[in-house]
C-alpha cells in the first residue's frame, strides 16, 4: 500500500510530530487534523478536510503524514496526488493503449481516502477543471473523505473552480486555515 500511496520522497516518513510548532493556531490545526484522521481511521468520519494557506506552511507535510498514518495505523488505502497529476493521467489516456479516461477517473474516485494537492493550479483553457470536477463529484457522491490543499481562500477557489465544486469540497468539511509564515523562507 505504501508504494501506491503517491507520497513524494521528501515526505515518505512524514509524521505530525515532525512539524516545527510556530504558533498556537498551527498547533490547533495539527490537533484538529489528527482528530479528523483518527475519525476516518475508525470509520466514523466521512467528511472532507480542506487546508488553505500560503506556500510553505506545512500543508503537504501534514497531508502526507495523514496518508501514512491511515495506511500504517489503520490499514486504509489512501493516496496523495496533485490535481496536475490527475489531469496528466487523463490526458495520457486519450492516446489509447492504456487506461481509459473513465477508468482513471473511477480509480481516483474509488480510493477510500484521497489527498488532492494544488487544487488551485489549473490551465484555464485545458481539461483540468473538468477532470477535477469529475473527481470531486464522484468522491462526493460516494461520501469518500478527501483532503483538498490550496494556497487560495474559499472565495478565490470558487472563482477558479466554480460554485458546484467548491460547495462539494466544503460540505461538512473540516476547514483549516494556515496563515503562519513560510517554513522554507524562515530557514533560508
Amino acid at each position: 500500500m505504501l508504494r501506491q500511496a503517491g507520497v513524494p520522497g521528501r515526505f515518505s516518513a512524514a509524521t505530525f510530530s515532525q512539524l516545527e510548532r510556530v504558533c498556537d493556531e498551527q498547533a490547533a490545526v495539527i490537533a484538529n487534523f489528527k482528530r479528523w484522521v483518527a475519525g476516518v481511521g475508525r470509520g466514523e468520519v466521512y467528511s472532507n478536510a480542506v487546508l488553505l494557506g500560503k506556500t510553505g506552511t506545512g500543508k503537504t507535510h501534514m497531508s502526507c503524514a495523514a496518508v501514512l498514518a491511515l495506511i500504517r495505523g489503520c490499514g486504509i488505502r489512501a493516496r496523495y496526488v496533485t490535481s496536475e497529476q490527475v489531469k496528466r493521467e487523463v490526458c495520457e489516456s486519450w492516446g489509447g493503449g492504456g487506461e481509459s479516461e473513465s477508468r482513471v477517473l473511477e480509480r481516483y474516485g474509488a480510493y477510500p481516502v484521497l489527498v488532492l494537492d494544488e487544487v488551485d493550479i489549473l490551465d484555464e483553457r485545458g481539461p483540468g477543471l473538468r477532470v477535477l470536477n469529475s473527481v470531486i463529484d464522484k468522491r462526493s457522491g460516494e461520501q469518500r473523505p478527501t483532503v483538498f490543499i490550496s494556497n487560495q481562500d474559499q472565495a478565490s477557489l470558487q472563482e477558479l473552480l466554480g460554485r458546484r465544486a467548491v460547495s462539494r469540497m466544503f460540505e461538512n468539511a473540516l476547514i483549516m486555515h494556515c496563515p503562519w509564515d513560510d517554513y522554507r523562507t524562515r530557514k533560508a
